[in-house]
């Protein structure tokens, strides 16, 4: 029989160790060689810029501090299903309803604007474990501004009957993307993630270290609408860790197939605070 805790805290659910009081991270991006090549010698490429370094904290419990855990009241819909509504807080406004099955999980939601037009709901399905094993994510209605917006930004560039089967197109736009999530059997880490959308499908496969860390990422990414093209690549990721096991230093490089060509590289600093215990 499979037997394993499920993360409880958001410290935990960062796979992080021990009694762990904040971190601080800052992302630094490196230049590839490819890129370097890409400047005469005498004029040096501009120092990648590092992004500003960002902090978060936990409470004694473990569940991150500065988050809101609020939702709506619990309530029945008319078939008896558990449900709470809130308020969307975009600048449209309107309403997010979300579904819960029998253990409190969230097992659909429903987004409407402020007309009460249906503009995207997602579906979760959950294996015997407890585990995500499916998400579907379906656009119905695209809101009113970003309409707008579309229209706003290439209306100069069309005609008036180009701009009225735009319109059209745009009323009617559909999608629907499905994820699937594949995990080790001892645990809640994802081995495999298969990503499909009328555009492409994408599947990858991740491997971890000891201390259950991503170790490599294997990415096919295919084209549907494109006489089925694909990218191959592969993520790999190296860490430096503290006497907790945690790490303080992780740089990820990513490699195109099959040449092996470097092309991303970033190095993420952390610095991490426990509590006196």
């Amino acid at each position: 029989m499979t037997n394993f805790a499920f993360p409880k805290s958001d410290r935990e659910q960062r796979g992080l160790r021990g009694p762990v009081m904040a971190f601080t991270e800052q992302y630094i991006p490196v230049a590839t060689p490819a890129e370097l090549a890409a400047y005469p010698a005498d004029s040096p490429p501009p120092t990648p810029k590092p992004s500003e370094p960002y902090r978060v904290e936990f409470d004694r419990d473990g569940m991150q501090l500065g988050v809101n855990r609020e939702r709506g009241p619990l309530t029945f819909d008319s078939s008896g299903r558990k449900m709470s509504v809130s308020p969307n807080n975009n600048r449209d406004g309107g309403t997010v309803t979300i579904y819960y099955d029998d253990h409190d999980r969230p097992v659909e939601s429903e987004v409407r604007d402020s007309q009460g037009t249906l503009v995207r709901s997602e579906v979760q399905m959950y294996d015997q474990l407890g585990r995500i094993t499916e998400e579907q994510e379906k656009v119905h209605h695209l809101p009113e501004n970003v309409l707008s917006q579309i229209i706003s930004q290439i209306n100069s560039q069309i005609n008036d009957e180009q701009a009225k089967e735009l319109r059209e197109y745009l009323d009617n736009f559909k999608h629907l993307e499905t994820t699937q999530y594949f995990y080790d059997v001892q645990s809640t880490r994802v081995v495999r993630y298969v990503k499909r959308n009328p555009d492409q499908e994408v599947v990858e496969a991740t491997t971890y270290n000891d201390h259950g860390d991503p170790e490599l990422t294997l990415t096919t990414m295919t084209a549907l609408t494109d006489q089925g093209k694909s990218y191959n690549g592969d993520v790999r990721y190296t860490y430096q860790y503290d006497s907790m096991g945690n790490w303080t230093e992780r740089i990820v490089e990513g490699h195109s197939f099959p040449d092996g060509v470097l092309v991303h590289k970033s190095k993420s600093l952390r610095t991490i605070e426990y509590m006196v215990v």
